[in-house]
């Protein structure tokens, strides 16, 4: 029985435990955490503390001095350990299947609040604007931007005529945009794609393009 009850809380605490071979306090349950045999919040002078239980009764938190049960019971997280960055994940390691995500909402520690993180959820990625999952899920390492995959650009005589000549379109060839701006070849115009918004979407003009 007890083997069957170490095996559930195993279970239970199997999503927080991922990256530590801890338990950080703010996922220890509230009722375990208010049992009136709870006698530690944080690790113990002399040893861990520990999430001890039997069966049909509450969990508990209690000091293990000497650390008797490491390995048996599970043990509360230091506040060094909570904190601490995993290694970062780079952009371009990143599945496409995480990138293109419902849930996904950043590809850049930029997309978030200054003092957060754009973290790896392993299925997706999403800001952590306040950073309580340092030590759990990986961040993006700084100073890398969104990845995209330019379109082979187009040559000039290959554009659409109607592009060429839309009443809308306001440049033919990268020389009427600004600096780090492509001209790109929409189905009926052409038009400098100013925050390269459309990089990897829409083809742009080859260089040293002119009329």
């Amino acid at each position: 029985m007890i083997l069957i009850r170490l095996t559930i809380l195993a279970l239970f605490f199997v999503n927080v435990t991922i990256a530590l071979d801890c338990i950080a306090l703010r996922d220890v349950p509230l009722e375990v955490r208010n049992n009136k045999k709870t006698d530690c919040t944080s690790p113990c002078q002399w040893g861990s503390c520990r999430i001890f239980g039997g069966d049909d009764i509450t969990d508990w938190l209690a000091c293990d001095n000497q650390d008797v049960f490491r390995g048996v019971y599970p043990r509360l997280c230091s506040d060094e350990e909570v904190t601490r960055e995993l290694e970062c994940v780079q952009i371009i390691n990143v599945p496409d299947s995480v990138l293109s995500h419902t849930a996904t909402n950043c590809q850049s520690n930029n997309d978030c609040h200054p003092n957060g993180s754009c973290r790896d959820w392993n299925k997706f990625l999403a800001c952590d604007d306040t950073n309580n999952f340092s030590g759990q899920f990986q961040r993006l390492c700084e100073d890398v931007s969104v990845r995209t995959t330019e379109l082979d650009c187009v040559q000039y005589e290959d554009v659409n005529r109607d592009a060429l000549f839309g009443v809308a379109s306001n440049c033919w060839g990268d020389n009427y945009c600004g600096s780090q701006v492509s001209c790109r070849a929409y189905p009926n115009c052409m038009l400098c794609d100013e925050d390269n918004t459309h990089a990897g979407k829409v083809a742009g003009l080859c260089p040293s393009i002119e009329i």
